[in-house]
Parts: structure tokens; sequence; C-alpha cells
């Protein structure tokens, strides 16, 4: 259990830092610019709420291991 908790944290940091360059694949731009996707400037500081796109890929993933696990049962 303790190897696939490693593995699924690898795997989320591998993602976040994919995302991180993703400014130079075209059809990842939308990533962070949806509507719902809060972009706060303070000073000299810029925050990013990417709610929507954060709750597109949760329901993506969710669906995707929901049918994996019912696929293993089988």
């Amino acid at each position: 259990m303790m190897r696939l908790i490693v593995l699924l944290i690898l795997l989320v940091v591998g993602i976040g830092f994919f995302l991180h360059t993703k400014s130079e694949i075209p059809y990842l731009q939308w990533i962070g610019h949806l509507p719902g996707d809060l972009v706060i400037h303070k000073g000299g500081a810029k925050i990013y709420l990417p709610l929507t796109t954060s709750l597109i890929i949760s329901v993506v993933l969710s669906l995707l291991f929901s049918k994996w696990s019912r696929s293993s049962h089988d």
C-alpha cells in the first residue's frame, strides 16, 4: 500500500511540473483560463485559483478511476 501512495505522490508531482511548463504546448493553453478560474493581483504578487479547471480534472479522473476499478473487479 505504501508503494502505491508513493507512486501516486510522484505522479501528482510529475503532472504538476508538466502543467507548470505547459506554455509550450498549444492544446493545453485552456488550463487555468476557464470561466470560474480566479487570478488575484495584489501588488507584485499573483495568485491563481483554478477552481473550474480543478473541478473538471477531478470529475474526469473520478470517472476514469471508477471505470478502472469496475473493470478490475470483473
